[in-house]
């Protein structure tokens, strides 16, 4: 059993350095750790050392977008992946169901239902 006091670990993949600060200090407030990463090469490094207990994932990023490293993540870790996205079409919802994404968020973010969505996951 996880102590209380122990922090979840949460990595931020956003190449919006606004939205990366937004979930930081939005995450820290609700009592999470929080590793932030700007790109999509250098998450799966992050992940790799850090093991954490959730990523937060934006779709469209350059290089290697969202939904490859989605791909990635769910096949490599067992880790829940929520998805973060301004894109709302049925397509993409169901494609991150097929790529393993354990949830997704539509930008703006609505903070209640990203927090709902976060305690489930970690739970």
């Amino acid at each position: 059993m996880i102590h209380p006091k122990i922090k979840k670990k949460v990595v931020v993949v956003d190449d919006d350095p606004n939205i990366i600060r937004l979930l930081e200090v939005q995450l820290g407030i609700w009592g999470y750790t929080v590793m932030s990463c700007p790109n999509s090469l250098d998450c799966l490094d992050m992940v790799t050392e850090n093991k954490p207990d959730l990523i937060l994932l934006d779709i469209m990023m350059p290089g290697l977008d969202g939904l490859c490293l989605c791909s990635e993540l769910t096949t490599s870790f067992d880790i829940p992946v929520i998805m973060v996205s301004a894109l709302q079409d049925s397509k993409t919802k169901r494609d991150l169901k097929f790529l393993g994404a354990y949830d997704y968020i539509t930008k703006p973010i609505d903070m209640d239902e990203l927090k709902t969505k976060l305690q489930k996951a970690v739970s």
